[in-house]
This record gives structure tokens, sequence and C-alpha cells, in this order.
């Protein structure tokens, strides 16, 4: 008996044309039919894309003024072909606009009639998608407070003598601005009000108090 050797190079050089001899009828059928499938595939792709091209490409002459935007979406419907989609209350409200395009593209057409207005749009296929900007709500600006220009007062409690009195409490009558005077009995003291009453206590000495009157420049 003759025996046989398998050698793997002798399909990889058969051509094309001895494959198809080996190859059972029904495996040919699905071969060529997966060819024509993937074929059709790539031209309905290629057509689809040209297709969504050439709409893009269609120029648009309008003449608008002062009129709804649901008039310019009829008119470039019938100029293109192109169906526009929103809900409702998307149009609401809108104020009228006025468009001039000759011979433009529908995406600066439609820009330049929504940038006054507060709608977006897309494009998608044959469909023009149209809604509501989103807008950021507005920043909450804190208050200003703008203080009184303040008076300071600046001075130099004594005895009888001279001497300088140390820890002596000055503040204004009424309220909780005080200070008292260092070692060598200096004090100083801001305050905003334009009369005041200054008062002067210290331990051993009769309390004192000094109307002041504050004049403005």
């Amino acid at each position: 008996m003759e025996q046989f050797t398998f050698n793997p190079n002798y399909y990889k050089d058969m051509d094309f044309y001895a494959f198809r001899k080996l190859m059972p009828n029904k495996g040919r059928k699905l071969y060529k039919s997966l060819l024509v499938m993937k074929l059709t595939t790539i031209l309905i792709i290629v057509a689809c894309i040209g297709a969504h091209a050439a709409a893009l490409s269609q120029k648009i002459n309008l003449d608008a003024k002062n009129v709804s935007i649901e008039e310019v979406f009829t008119v470039i419907k019938k100029q293109t072909g192109y169906h526009f989609f929103y809900e409702k209350n998307v149009l609401n409200d809108l104020p009228k606009v006025s468009v001039h395009a000759v011979n433009e593209d529908i995406t600066s057409v439609l820009k330049d009639c929504f940038k006054t207005l507060p709608i977006s749009f897309y494009i998608s296929d044959n469909t023009i998608g149209i809604k509501r900007k989103v807008i950021a709500p507005a920043q909450k600006l804190s208050p200003v407070i703008v203080l009184p220009e303040q008076t300071v007062i600046k001075g130099t409690v004594t005895d009888s003598l001279g001497k300088p009195l140390t820890g002596v409490s000055v503040y204004l009558k009424g309220t909780k601005i005080g200070t008292t005077t260092n070692n060598l009995g200096h004090y100083s003291l801001a305050f905003s009000a334009q009369n005041a009453i200054l008062v002067f206590a210290y331990i051993g000495y009769e309390t004192q108090q000094i109307p002041l009157t504050i004049m403005q420049p």
C-alpha cells in the first residue's frame, strides 16, 4: 500500500480555482453569499455617508423678518427635506426672529437664527433636534458691608502730680468698646460714632466722663 505524507504547504500553494474545486457546493454558495453581503454593506455605508454629506451641503436662501421660529423651520424643511424634532414647551415664549441667508449651508443658517435665543440644535441624519440651552444658575453674591469711617482717639492719663496711671479703664459709654492704659498711661481707642461720651474709671479715683464731638472734614 502506498503511504501518504501530509504536506502543510500543499494547500497554501494551491490557487483559488483549485480551492473552489475542492470546496463543496454548499460551501461555495455560502462563501459567495458572504462576499455579496459584505459588498452590499460597504455600499450602503458609503451611500449613507454620501447622502448625509450632500444634505449638509445643501444651500438655503431665506429672507425672513420678524417671524416665528416655526415659520423658519417650515422654510428650511421645504428647501432641504430635513425634519425638526422638539418637545412642545421648547419653543414657548420665544421672540420673533429675522434671518437673511443667500446660498448658505444649513448649519450657518441655524446658528444665525439661534444666536439670540435660549435654544440650541443638533443634526442627526435627516433630523434636526431642538432643545433648550442649559443656563447655569446665577452666582449668589455676598452683600458688601460698608463700615463707616472710624475715628481714633489717643491720650495719656496722669494723676494730680503728672505721673502716668497704668490700668485705667477707658471706654465709650453705652458700648463694649474700650481699652486700658499701658505702663506709660497711654491709650488708643477706635470707634465710628460721631458723638460719644468717653468714660475713665480707676480704683481709688472718681470716674470721669468726657463728651466727644467729632468734626467731619
